[in-house]
């Protein structure tokens, strides 16, 4: 290396420990020259250099700054894989999330893309209250669901979820020896009550007794959860082959599902990163400097591996071994991988099929630049046409009819092209085409406008390439900055209705997806408008709803652009105490992307308001009109007025003259609001469900809580009295007595977080933010299993839950099937409340004769009956065949 080159490494990696956001300045090329003493062009020369050998990385910003990335690594634990960065903010955003707390999963391949969200849910899965949730990791084969495993459990530990001890079962081995596997688990259980994390690898190899095992063990860690018993990790990884049956068991148990993308979903730069991961590694074990063959390496990128990474790898591993075994001089430091080095199977599909070229020239890439791509695909194909064309017109070699033929032309193209290469689409294009089309469903319906649904595909391609390959577009647009400005310019200088139509794209896309898009994609989108729809209606004149609140302006701007069929009408949403330059500030920026609009038509709705022109006086060549009210009836009525083409003073004055205000008094008396309680269980327990709701409420809030009989609930003749006397919010008890329009809410709900979250919904205009939060937890613990029996039962609690638990066991055994956790809970209360009426002889029923019964319910009830047999002994009762019936009711749904 050069001496002053070596000199400037020297110096920034040196100092790049210490990087910040506060002494970013040291990084920048002036002031490393005026440190060193070189001349600023000798310094940024060497600098360029250093970054494209993949020694410094970049951060394109203004000024432009150099870092040593292994100092960055060294001093955040983490590991840079990016070669630049758009600005300072970028990086230090990166290096502050590997530091707090994503250390772990900052190893992984795709952290920030495609398994972002895996990560995320991993997270939530982890650090949810009390002792987290079960995890459940599905993929294809080969795509990293083990390592994903281990790297959870890493940071489960490292963060202090759990003790260190991670047990590991590899079900593959087990799969000839259930008896085995539940031994070892069983043991593994045992031997301490700590909270240890348990990995279940590969679970579709299991069956039988020792898959239910592990379901059995689900369900006791959900149901012990509070009481601190069973507080293991799970974590759970299954191939997508897991047959249907044990897979619906499996998700009815965990609530966090893990989609490991397989290798064809990956993005490409995550491709490129494996395959140079997998070389490096080769290249280490053997202490060779590895060099590959562009061709190999599209082959790689292109080629759909059926074990996925693990198919990669060992390619990758075999073209090593092969060159390998080949190489005639074992001296030779440099080792060559060619075509004819990977397996003949690879080689021949890649003959028999189009690939995308990604690296170019044939030449050998070094493996430290395979991060590197130089050229994209289709789409970057596409880019670099409209590029040259426009520099033929701007060379004068055509004229601007032709410019604009060839760039439709190039257009047309891509559309066909793309469309032909639909072999795979990745679930992040799936996402982003569906949210393209919705918006353009929208724009067409404002608009009045035509888009094909290949538009909608071609654009959502351009927009994954652009998150693919964010670093060659970026490079890209900023080597060609100057023809994109001039030939976006001259686009939308033609075609200026079309221009408005794709500012209110971009808008919503940059909305809807948070991204930004290129002047490349808006001419794309301005010149495709105008390729498919000749007749484009704009008006000059535009209307803008201004009102204080949340939404006021929006709602009756949405509705009335609905009901008009054009977007006629922009909004101005403001709190109470704006400003009317900030107002001003709005109506700017709208006008802003407007940039046809010559009249302004503002509805405010405070006289306030109406001095707002003042505001506005920079607004040349606009004319601008002020109505002193808001209404959806104005707003149309001003809305058809813009639509037939008059003048903003004839609109003025006819809707003044035309909107009139009316009123009529309605008088109703207004009923009280109440919520029900009711068990077949009786008035006492009716009264205690109440009072123990009423204890949860952390305020009076004037909503009557009121017990009632369900008998009567179910008869139509004396519900009357209840419902003409109150407005019931819903009704809550342990069955439901089915009454049309009132929401009924089992009591089994209050033991689930997210139909918690339902109940006080239904109390928001009562309660406040921080009181709904101690209602929610007041309901969690009063209703819990233990709290509620031991609420509703003079017996003991602890005991009748025991006893019923074991009778509902041999109940489901007994009978072969399998009742639902929600059920479960209902007939827990009911048994338990029976015991007690059975004991204490509160019983008021008459006995029911089943002779006329159907023989096949006759011998259930008679199976329900020797299922509670146990609970007969315990407690000296003798269970009638009315409360036999009323199980059967419970449980004839599960019945086959």
């Amino acid at each position: 290396m050069d001496s002053t080159k070596n000199e400037i490494y020297q110096y920034i990696k040196q100092i790049s420990s210490k990087f910040s956001r506060d002494n970013a300045f040291m990084f920048s090329t002036q002031n490393i020259c005026d440190k060193l003493r070189l001349s600023r062009n000798l310094t940024s020369q060497y600098l360029n250099q250093l970054q494209r050998e993949n020694k410094l990385i970049k951060i394109n910003s203004r000024p432009v700054y150099f870092i040593d990335p292994i100092a960055l690594n060294n001093a955040y634990n983490t590991t840079i894989t990016h070669a630049d960065y758009l600005s300072i903010d970028e990086l230090i955003d990166e290096l502050e999330i590997a530091k707090v707390n994503n250390a772990n999963f900052n190893k992984l391949i795709g952290k920030k893309e495609s398994l972002s969200y895996c990560i995320d849910q991993a997270i939530v899965a982890i650090s949810y209250p009390d002792n987290g949730l079960p995890i459940f990791i599905v993929g294809e084969s080969g795509t990293g669901k083990t390592y994903f495993a281990k790297v959870t459990a890493e940071y489960i530990i490292q963060n202090k979820f759990a003790n260190s001890s991670v047990k590991y079962f590899e079900c593959f081995k087990y799969r000839n020896n259930q008896n085995l596997f539940i031994n070892n688990l069983s043991r593994a259980l045992e031997q301490t009550n700590e909270k240890n994390i348990l990995i279940f690898d590969d679970i579709h190899f299991l069956s039988g007794e020792s898959f239910e095992f592990i379901i059995s063990l689900l369900e006791q860690t959900y149901e012990h959860n509070k009481s601190n018993k069973n507080n293991n990790f799970l974590i759970i990884t299954s191939s997508s082959s897991l047959d249907m049956t044990n897979r619906q068991k499996l998700s009815s148990k965990l609530p966090i599902t893990i989609q490991i993308p397989s290798l064809q979903e990956r993005q490409i730069l995550e491709i490129t990163n494996l395959i140079h991961l997998f070389y490096k590694t080769e290249s280490d074990k053997i202490d060779k400097n590895i060099l590959v063959s562009s061709k190999v390496l599209n082959t790689l990128l292109n080629y759909k591996f059926t074990d996925n990474i693990n198919g990669l790898r060992n390619a990758i591993q075999l073209s090593v071994a092969n060159s390998l075994a080949k190489q005639k001089n074992k001296e030779n430091h440099n080792l060559n991988i060619y075509m004819h080095d990977l397996h003949d199977y690879i080689t021949y599909d890649s003959n028999s099929q189009d690939v995308n070229n990604y690296f170019i020239d044939n030449s050998m890439v070094e493996i430290s630049t395979i991060t590197q791509i130089t050229k994209s695909n289709k789409t970057c194909d596409f880019l670099e046409n409209i590029i040259k064309t426009y520099d033929q017109f701007d060379q004068s070699e055509i004229t601007y009819n032709e410019l604009l033929s060839s760039l439709i032309k190039h257009i047309n193209e891509y559309y066909e092209l793309i469309q032909l290469d639909k072999n795979y689409i990745s679930k992040k294009m799936k996402s982003i085409e569906k949210t393209i089309s919705s918006i353009f469903n929208e724009i067409e319906e404002l608009y009045r406008i035509y888009f094909p649904s290949s538009f909608a595909y071609a654009l959502s391609n351009i927009i994954a390439n652009r998150l693919q390959i964010t670093s060659f577009i970026n490079n890209f647009e900023e080597e060609n900055h100057e023809i994109i400005d001039n030939l976006h310019s001259i686009i939308t200088e033609n075609f200026p209705k079309e221009t408005i139509i794709s500012d209110e794209i971009e808008n919503m896309i940059s909305q809807e997806l948070d991204l930004h898009i290129g002047k490349l994609e808006l001419v794309t989108i301005i010149l495709s408008i105008h390729i498919f729809n000749h007749n484009i209606y704009n008006t000059e004149t535009l209307g803008i709803i201004i009102a204080h609140g949340y939404s006021t302006a929006s709602s009756v701007a949405d509705i009335t652009n609905t009901l008009l069929g054009y977007r006629l009408f922009e909004a101005v949403d403001m709190p109470y105490n704006v400003s009317m330059t900030e107002v001003a500030a709005k109506i700017k920026k709208i006008m802003h992307i407007k940039r046809n609009i010559k009249n302004l038509i503002m509805l405010v709705d405070m006289g306030s308001l109406e001095h707002l022109g003042d505001e506005l006086e920079d607004l040349s060549n606009v004319n601008i009109g002020i109505i002193n009210n808001i209404s959806t009836g104005l707003a149309i009525n001003i809305g058809y007025k813009i639509l037939s083409n008059f003048s903003i003073d004839l609109i003025l004055k006819k809707a003044c003259d035309e909107y009139t205000i009316k009123y009529k008094i309605i008088t109703k008396e207004k009923k009280e609001r109440a919520i029900i309680f009711t068990s077949e269980n009786g008035d006492i327990i009716n009264k205690k469900l109440a009072d123990l709701f009423k204890k949860s409420l952390p305020k009076k809030t004037g909503i009557h809580i009121i017990p009632y009989n369900f008998q009567s609930l179910i008869n139509k003749d004396e519900q009357k009295l209840i419902f003409d006397s109150y407005e019931v919010l819903f009704i809550c008890g342990t069955l439901n007595p089915n009454i049309q329009h009132i929401p009924f809410i089992s009591i089994d709900s209050f033991l689930n977080i997210s139909e918690i979250s339902k109940i006080s919904n239904s109390l928001y205009s009562y309660l406040n933010k921080t009181e709904l939060e101690v209602f929610q937890k007041n309901l969690l613990f009063n209703f819990s299993m233990q709290n509620i029996v031991g609420y509703l039962s003079i017996l003991d609690a602890k005991k009748i839950i025991d006893t019923v638990n074991r009778s509902l066991f041999t109940l489901q055994n007994l009978l072969q099937i399998k009742i639902d956790f929600n059920t479960s809970i209902g007939l827990m209360i009911h048994i338990s409340c029976m015991i007690e009426r059975l004991v204490t002889h509160s019983s008021i029923y008459e006995e029911v004769d089943i002779s006329s019964f159907a023989k096949k319910e006759i011998d259930t009830i008679h199976i329900i009956k020797e299922s509670l047999k146990d609970i007969e002994l315990n407690y000296g009762i003798s269970i009638p065949t009315y409360e036999l019936l009323y199980i059967y009711d419970y449980i004839k749904s599960f019945l086959h």
